[in-house]
């Protein structure tokens, strides 16, 4: 799987608020004229959504609503931000291995998200090579340095579930709750 052409919602929830995961199972039901029942799926795997509030400010609330005029209805890669990992040590620009806890929760062809801590519009993407104890080998060499303790997400495709409802806090800030169905 390579990384693909299409936007990155970088904007992290709002963590005084939950952030709720849902899965959507489809099953048929065939009973017997004695009252014996038989389930089936009817999909392999559940459908899954993402729910969760964002409180953007200053630049970032500008960008937050250029984001969703402009992405509203396409496909993003959205970090799962409930999933988060750290790098163990700082990471050099062209550097083509990096070191996470946890490592091994990631499989070849995983993308990861690496984040920054200070700013949330400053990230990379980088696809899974492979995975030896707690080292990742990169599919490409790394575009940015990171500092040790970089945030580190999994990545799936996503699409707005619909168009969320801005409520402006400000004339610089704003608060929105938004749904996404995972691709």
């Amino acid at each position: 799987m390579a990384i693909e052409d299409i936007p990155v919602w970088y904007f992290e929830p709002n963590w005084t608020n939950a952030l709720t995961e849902s899965f959507e199972w489809l099953t048929s039901i065939l009973a017997s004229p004695t009252g014996a029942e038989q389930r089936r799926a009817l999909r392999i795997f559940p459908r899954k959504e993402l729910e969760f509030s964002v409180t953007a400010g200053g630049s970032d609330a500008a960008a937050l609503d250029r984001a969703l005029t402009v992405y509203g209805a396409t496909a993003l890669y959205l970090p799962l931000w409930h999933e988060a990992f750290w790098l163990e040590t700082s990471a050099a620009n062209d550097a083509t291995s990096i070191r996470c806890q946890d490592a091994d929760s990631f499989g070849t062809g995983t993308i990861l998200f690496i984040g920054s801590t200070e700013r949330s519009s400053h990230y990379e993407l980088v696809e899974v090579a492979s995975v030896t104890g707690d080292v990742i080998t990169l599919t490409a060499p790394l575009e940015n340095a990171w500092p040790a303790f970089s945030k580190v997400h999994p990545v799936r495709k996503a699409r707005l579930a619909d168009q969320p409802s801005v409520t402006r806090i400000t004339d610089s800030a704003l608060t929105m709750t938004v749904n996404f169905k995972i691709i």
